[in-house]
C-alpha cells in the first residue's frame, strides 16, 4: 500500500500538475498532441481548473521528446500594467529564452523602433525564430483571458492569424504553430467586430474524466481503503459527487487520502463533499466562489441566471455555439454539454451549491429607488413602454410581460399585485418563471402581505386563484412559507361561494396545512391521513411540495418504500428539486438501504444515487 506521505503527495489540489505526480490522462491528451505534432494550430478554451495547464506541459514535453521546440509561454507572467511596447517586448523575451534563440533580443527590438510593435513581433517570428531554428516549432500561450482587456491585444491575435494565413505562399510557415489556451471563445479573442474574428485552428474540449480514466488515481487512495475494491468504491462515490471534474475530484480524493483508518463508507465521503464544497465554511472555496463571481458580475446576469434555472429544473435546453449567455454559462464551468447536444448542470455539487435558492438570492432586484421612480410614472409610461416596444418590433407576450412587471413593481397595492403577477403567471413558460422571481424576492412580509392586506379578495378572485396556484406549490416547510400558505387559504375561503374552483384549493392547503401540524406533534398516521387529503384533492397530483412534506412522514414512520415513492413522484413533478431529493435520501440510511436492495423499482431515484 502507499503510506500516508506518499499519497498526500499524490494529488495536487489547484495549479499545474507537475511531470511527477499523478496526472489523468484523457482522449485530448492524444488528440492535442496528434495536432500540434503535424503543425496544426490548436485552441484549448474552456473553463478554470479543467487541467488545460497541465495537459499543455505534457504535450510540451511529449513534443520536445519528438525534437519539437517548443515554449510555453504564460501571459499572466507579463502582467497586465503594461503599455503595448513593454508587453510585446517581454513576449518576445520568453521567445528568446524558451526557443534558446541565440539573438540579443533587446538590441533587434530597439534597432527597429521605426516599426510598430505588432510589425516587429511578426518580423520576430519570421525573421528570428524561423530562420535561427530548422525544426518545427510549438508555441503554447497560456491564460490568454488575462489579457482580454487589454486596448492592444486584437493586434496581437490577428498578427498569428496572419503567421497562420502565410502558410499559403511560405512554405517555411508550416514549422511555426500557435495553441492558444484560457477562459474565452475563439470570438473574443479579436473584439473589433469590424475586423476578420479570429477563426482558425482545432478546437480542443476538455471534458471530465470517467471512471476508466481516472483509475490512475486509485494508488493515492490505497491508504483510504482496506482493499483495492474498497479503493475503487471510494472512486466511485467521489466521481458521483464530482462527475470526473479535476479539480473537484483531486480536492476530495486529497483529503480522503490524509486518513489512515481506512474506513471510508459512502455516508463519510459524502460528509467528507458537503464539508469541502456545501457548507456554511465553503462559502468562500474558490472554485465555487469563481462560479458565482462571474455569474453575479456579468452585464447578462438576469439572462444567465433565466437559462440556468432552466437547466436546473430539468428542462432540455440546446446547446448554441453562438448563443452569448449559453456559452458564458459554459465558460464558468457550471454547464456542460451532454452527448445529446443538451445543456445540463456539470455536476452533483454544482447542482446543490447553485440551487433554486441561490438562484433566487442573485437573480437582478430592483432597488428601493428605481421603484420610487416607477411609482411616481403614471399609466402614460406603460403605454409609452407598449409603444416603444411594438416599435422595436417585440412580441405581444413581451409586451405584455414588461408591462406586468413594471406594473407589479410600481406598487404596494396588493389588489394591483395580484392582478398584474397573475398576468405574468398566465402567459406561462418564462414569463411565469419571471413571475415567481418577482414574487420571492419581495420581503418575506411584503410577500404575505400581498394577502394578509388584501381588503376585497372577491374583486381580484380569478387573479388570486391564478397566483395561489402559481406560487403554492414552491412554498417550503419554513413558518414563512407556512404562515403563507395559511393566508392563501383564509383569502379563498373568502372567495369560495364566488369561484367554485377556490373551493378545492383551499380544502387541499388546508389538509396540507393539517399534515404539516399533525407531524410536528409527533401524530405521523393522522400526518399522512391529511396528506392524503390535501392530495386527492388535486385532480392532476400536481403538488411536489405535498409529496415532499409526506415523504418525510412516511420515513419517520418507517415505510421507506412509500416514501421512495412520493419522492420519485417529486422528481417527475419537478426535476428542480433533485437536489432536495438526493439530500433527503442520503441523510437517511433506510430510505439509501432499500432503494439499494430495490433498484429496479424506482429508476428515477437510482440514477441519482450511486
Amino acid at each position: 500500500m502507499t503510506d500516508a506521505h506518499s499519497a498526500n503527495q499524490f494529488f495536487t489540489v489547484g495549479g499545474t500538475l507537475s511531470l511527477s505526480v499523478a496526472y489523468v490522462t484523457r482522449p485530448t491528451d492524444g488528440q492535442l498532441f496528434q495536432a500540434t505534432l503535424s503543425g496544426e494550430y490548436c485552441n484549448v478554451l474552456t473553463p478554470r481548473q479543467m487541467g488545460k495547464s497541465s495537459l499543455m506541459v505534457r504535450t510540451a514535453e511529449r513534443l520536445r521528446s519528438e525534437g519539437v521546440r517548443t515554449a510555453v509561454i504564460d501571459l499572466t507572467d507579463i502582467g497586465t500594467e503594461l503599455d503595448a511596447e513593454a508587453w510585446y517586448l517581454g513576449l518576445v523575451t520568453r521567445f528568446k529564452e524558451q526557443l534558446n534563440l541565440a539573438i540579443d533580443e533587446k538590441t533587434w527590438w530597439n534597432t527597429y523602433t521605426q516599426l510598430g510593435v505588432v510589425q516587429r513581433f511578426s518580423d520576430f517570428l519570421r525573421d528570428i525564430i524561423l530562420e535561427e531554428t530548422t525544426e518545427p516549432v510549438v508555441i503554447f500561450i497560456d491564460e490568454i483571458d488575462s489579457t482580454l482587456s487589454l486596448p492592444f491585444t486584437d493586434d496581437f491575435f490577428a498578427a498569428i492569424r496572419a503567421a497562420y494565413n502565410a502558410r499559403a505562399t511560405d512554405p517555411t510557415y508550416k514549422r511555426l504553430t500557435f495553441v492558444l489556451l484560457g477562459v474565452a471563445r475563439p470570438a473574443d479573442l479579436i473584439k473589433d467586430r469590424s475586423r476578420t474574428p479570429y477563426n482558425i485552428g482545432l478546437s480542443i474540449d476538455l471534458k471530465d474524466f470517467g471512471l476508466e480514466e481516472a483509475r490512475t488515481l486509485l494508488p493515492g487512495l490505497e491508504t483510504a481503503a482496506i482493499s483495492a475494491e474498497r479503493a475503487e468504491a471510494i472512486l466511485r462515490r467521489v466521481l458521483y459527487w464530482t462527475g470526473g471534474h479535476p479539480y473537484l475530484t483531486q480536492k476530495v480524493c486529497a483529503e480522503i487520502a490524509a486518513s489512515e483508518d481506512g474506513q471510508w463508507t459512502d455516508e463519510r465521503i459524502d460528509q467528507v463533499v458537503k464539508r469541502l464544497f456545501l457548507s456554511d465554511e465553503a462559502r468562500h472555496e474558490s472554485n465555487l466562489q469563481y462560479i458565482g463571481d462571474r455569474i453575479q458580475e456579468s452585464r447578462s446576469r438576469e439572462r444567465l441566471l433565466h437559462v440556468y434555472r432552466k437547466v436546473l429544473y430539468g428542462k432540455p435546453i440546446p446547446d448554441e455555439e453562438r448563443d452569448l449567455v449559453k456559452s458564458q454559462l459554459k465558460l464558468t464551468g457550471l454547464l456542460k454539454v451532454t452527448p445529446q447536444g443538451l445543456l445540463a448542470v456539470r455536476n452533483r455539487i454544482y447542482e446543490e451549491a447553485f440551487n433554486q435558492q441561490w438562484v433566487r438570492e442573485v437573480m437582478p432586484t430592483f432597488t428601493s429607488t428605481r421603484i420610487a421612480v416607477i411609482a411616481s410614472v403614471t399609466a402614460v409610461i406603460a403605454l409609452a413602454l407598449v409603444g416603444w416596444m411594438v416599435y422595436r418590433q417585440q412580441n405581444k407576450e413581451e409586451i405584455l410581460a414588461q408591462t406586468y412587471t413594471e406594473m407589479f413593481l410600481s406598487t404596494d397595492s396588493p389588489a394591483v399585485r395580484i392582478t398584474n403577477l397573475a398576468g405574468l403567471l398566465s402567459l406561462g413558460g418564462e414569463f411565469a418563471d419571471d413571475g415567481r422571481d418577482l414574487f420571492f424576492n419581495l420581503s418575506a412580509d411584503r410577500q404575505l402581505a400581498m394577502f394578509t392586506e388584501l381588503s376585497a379578495p372577491e374583486q381580484v378572485g380569478e387573479e388570486l386563484q391564478t397566483v395561489i396556484t402559481g406560487i403554492y406549490t414552491h412554498l417550503e416547510d419554513t413558518d414563512e412559507h407556512t404562515a403563507l400558505l395559511q393566508a392563501m387559504a383564509d383569502d379563498l375561503n373568502q372567495i369560495k361561494d364566488t369561484y367554485p374552483d377556490s373551493r378545492i384549493l383551499c380544502g387541499e392547503i388546508h389538509a396540507w396545512l393539517q399534515g404539516r401540524e399533525y407531524f410536528q406533534g409527533g401524530n405521523d398516521k393522522k400526518a399522512i391521513g391529511a396528506y392524503n387529503q390535501a392530495l386527492s384533492y388535486n385532480p392532476n397530483d400536481q403538488n411536489p411540495a405535498a409529496h415532499l412534506d409526506r415523504a418525510l412522514v412516511y420515513a419517520h414512520a418507517g415505510q421507506p418504500r412509500d416514501a421512495l415513492a412520493d419522492l420519485n413522484r417529486v422528481i417527475e413533478l419537478d426535476p428542480g428539486r433533485r437536489g432536495q431529493v438526493v439530500e433527503r435520501i442520503e441523510s437517511d440510511p433506510a430510505l439509501r438501504d432499500h432503494l439499494m436492495t430495490h433498484p429496479d423499482d424506482f429508476p428515477k431515484l437510482r440514477e441519482l444515487i450511486k
